[in-house]
């Protein structure tokens, strides 16, 4: 087994755990979730039929993964239902043009521009300037470490789309907003202030 796969097992396992943790409220979910991911399924770790599913998490998960660890996850996505909703929506649409919908349609597959994201980019920097100006200096953050992975080949994917977006974050983005709209109490709770066992 190699050393990226193992890496991408382990992300699926802190993902695993992220899910158990939002109905149980504990932090011991996070390392239940990795021991989830290395039960063997058909032949495989539960971790490998994950990423066959959803595939390689993207940077912005991996960052966001790594703040919600720390108990510092950005609180529109945790507190509000809008901003998940918006990314969750947005990848929906963007993944069904991007699967079919936009030959249907007469469209240009928008996954076809991150291969050459001279446009992407463009319109990322426009964001950019936009995050700036509001003062949103985790988002910012966020993007510019993704722009930067892109730039250094830390994805194995040579389309910078991988680098912002994956299945897996538009599914979670779904689920917060449901449970942040329907569940306020629970969209308040944080992580690393919890005492329960």
């Amino acid at each position: 087994m190699t050393t990226n796969t193992l890496i991408a097992y382990f992300l699926q396992g802190l993902m695993l755990g992220w899910l158990l943790q939002q109905p149980f409220k504990n932090r011991w979910a996070w390392p239940f979730g990795l021991l989830l991911a290395a039960l063997p399924l058909a032949g495989m770790p539960l971790a490998g039929h994950l990423r066959g599913f959803f595939g390689d998490p993207s940077v912005t998960s991996i960052q966001l993964l790594a703040l919600a660890m720390l108990g510092r996850a950005p609180k529109p996505l945790t507190q509000d239902w809008r901003a998940p909703l918006l990314i969750g929506l947005g990848g929906v649409l963007f993944y069904t043009l991007a699967l079919g919908g936009a030959i249907k349609l007469g469209m240009t597959d928008p996954y076809r521009l991150g291969y050459q994201p001279g446009i992407l980019l463009g319109v990322l920097a426009t964001l950019a300037l936009f995050l700036w100006w509001r003062g949103q200096a985790l988002w910012l953050w966020l993007l510019s470490i993704d722009l930067l992975a892109f730039a250094q080949e830390f994805e194995l994917s040579r389309n910078l789309w991988d680098s912002l977006l994956d299945p897996q974050l538009v599914f979670v983005c779904l689920i917060l907003a449901y449970r942040n709209r329907r569940c306020p109490a629970k969209a308040n709770y944080a992580p690393a202030d919890s005492t329960s066992t």
